[in-house]
C-alpha cells in the first residue's frame, strides 16, 4: 500500500519497513533464544518429536492440575506467547510496524479501526504475555518436561538446550 501512494514519505516508510523487517529476521536467527523461538514456528516438523513418552503418571493432583492437563494443548499455545523471546519478537516487529502504521495513516488515512489495532494489539500482547507468563509457566511444566525427555531420546540437541532452559526458568519461577 505504501508503494502506490503519491507522497514520498509514505513510499519510503514502505522501503523502511520492509528493509527493517528483512533485517529484524536476520538479527533473530542470530540471537539464540530468538532463533530457538522462530524454529518452532516455521520449521516445526523438522522438530516434531520421534519417541512417544508416557506421561500418564502424571494423573493425580490438585483440582487445578488435573483441569490443566486435559487442557495442555491450549495452555501450550498460550505459553508460547507469553516467552521472554516472544515478548522481544512482538517488541522487535510490531513496534516499528506500529510506528509506519502511523506515518501511512498521517498522509494516506484511513480507518480508524486499522490504526487503533496496530497501535492497541501489540499493547495488549505485550500486557498479556507479562502478566500471565509466571501462571502459564507454572501449568506447562509437565509438557516442558516431556519435550525435554522426548528431545533427549531424539538425541536433539538443540531442542534439549531449549527445554532445559525452560526449566530452569520454570524452577526460577517456582521460587
Amino acid at each position: 500500500m505504501c508503494f502506490q501512494s503519491p507522497y514520498l514519505v509514505v513510499q519510503l516508510t514502505g522501503v523502511a519497513s520492509l528493509a527493517y523487517l528483512f533485517m529484524v529476521h536476520v538479527y533473530f536467527f542470530r540471537d539464540d533464544e530468538l532463533s530457538l523461538d522462530l524454529a518452532q514456528t516455521y520449521i516445526g516438523v523438522y522438530y516434531a518429536p520421534v519417541a512417544q513418552v508416557d506421561s500418564t503418571t502424571r494423573r493425580r493432583g490438585t483440582l487445578w492440575q488435573r483441569i490443566s492437563s486435559k487442557f495442555m494443548f491450549v495452555l501450550v499455545i498460550l505459553y508460547r506467547q507469553t516467552t521472554s523471546g516472544k515478548i522481544k519478537v512482538i517488541q522487535a516487529e510490531e513496534g516499528p510496524q506500529t510506528l509506519a502504521a502511523l506515518v501511512y495513516t498521517f498522509f494516506e488515512g484511513g480507518s480508524p479501526i486499522v490504526l487503533i489495532l496496530n497501535v492497541a494489539l501489540p499493547i495488549l500482547k505485550c500486557l498479556f504475555a507479562y502478566v500471565v507468563n509466571k501462571p502459564l509457566a507454572k501449568s506447562v511444566i509437565p509438557w516442558v518436561t516431556d519435550e525435554f525427555i522426548k528431545a533427549s531420546v531424539d538425541q536433539n540437541e538443540l531442542k534439549q538446550s531449549t527445554f532445559n532452559t525452560l526449566l530452569r526458568e520454570d524452577e526460577e519461577l517456582s521460587r
